[in-house]
């Protein structure tokens, strides 16, 4: 049998909810980084190829256009743009953060409240058992003083329904 600790262990391993709320967590990180990016430079860089026919002829003389693009960029102020969205994406990152710790908790509780309705129910079986061991035993006494003439058929009936509502409770737990 399982310790709490090794279910919880388990569960918290595989569990698809935790996974995805650290998925979401690990992504709004990733956001702040990008909304950081508009405080540092910007540096862009194409390349171009084209084929260049200046005549019409037999010749198919033609030419190649090479043509190459850098540029560097720098933000000096966008009134208060990049700071409020830096700002927005670590408040992003702390409320995924607490969605995580929210989905860790809640696993766990549900682990919890699982293990011990687990115990809970198999300790209900075991007194179901015994309780239909001890109605069994009245049984056989009321019957042992029904035969002796000391006690009544009633008492017997009595200790008979005692026994069948035992088993009941016995078989639905």
């Amino acid at each position: 049998q399982l310790t709490l600790d090794q279910c919880i262990e388990i569960t918290l391993k595989r569990n698809p909810s935790l996974t995805a709320a650290e998925s979401t967590m690990n992504a709004a990180g990733t956001r702040v980084g990008q909304a950081r990016s508009a405080y540092y430079p910007q540096v862009n860089l194409s390349a171009d190829y084209s084929k260049y026919s200046p005549y019409t002829g037999p010749s198919n003389e033609s030419l190649d256009l090479y043509q190459g693009t850098a540029s560097l960029t720098q933000n000096i102020f966008d009134f208060g743009k990049t700071p409020s969205q830096v700002r927005i994406q670590r408040l992003n990152y702390d409320a995924s953060r607490e969605d995580r710790r929210n989905v860790y908790s809640q696993v766990v509780f549900n682990v919890k409240q699982a293990y011990y309705t687990l115990l809970q129910t198999e300790k209900n079986r075991e007194v179901a058992i015994e309780t239909v061991k001890l109605t069994q035993d009245q049984l056989d006494q009321a019957r042992g003083f029904f035969d002796a003439g000391v006690k009544s058929k009633y008492d017997v009936t009595s200790a008979e329904v005692n026994r069948a509502q035992a088993r009941d409770v016995a078989t639905a737990v």
